[in-house]
């Protein structure tokens, strides 16, 4: 805060400053931008290799498909994370994140009534 052309410091200031949760956020912040920079890497790897993979045989490979789309989803949560979007910390403190093709099969496996099956036997 600023008094009299002076920078001063108050009490709440002082407080915030030497919060142990702010500096651990600090560090994880930094922590996570480091891992950030060598995902980034390693897409464009990935999108490399997809690239020659569809100019030899027509299609991009599924598995680098569902990796790469992980991949871009954990950079969005570091992103979020970063930006102060979230207080939640990305994987692996919290859950790795699913594509949006995972979460619909997973709605569908859960909607999918138990009973009798097209043949009429219980399922």
């Amino acid at each position: 805060m600023l008094l009299n052309g002076r920078f001063v410091v108050d009490q709440d200031m002082k407080e915030r400053l030497r919060s142990k949760d702010r500096w651990l956020r600090i560090l994880y912040m930094l922590i996570f931008a480091v891992v950030n920079y060598f995902l980034q890497i390693l897409v464009w790897i990935i999108a490399g290799v997809q690239f020659i993979l569809d100019a030899i045989v027509n299609k991009p490979n599924k598995n680098l498909l569902h990796f790469g789309d992980g991949l871009s989803r954990f950079s969005y949560q570091i992103l979020e994370f970063l930006t102060y979007n979230t207080e939640e910390k990305p994987f692996p403190f919290s859950p790795w994140p699913t594509s949006s093709k995972e979460k619909k099969a997973a709605k569908v496996k859960k909607s999918k009534p138990a009973g009798k099956s097209k043949k009429g036997k219980t399922e």
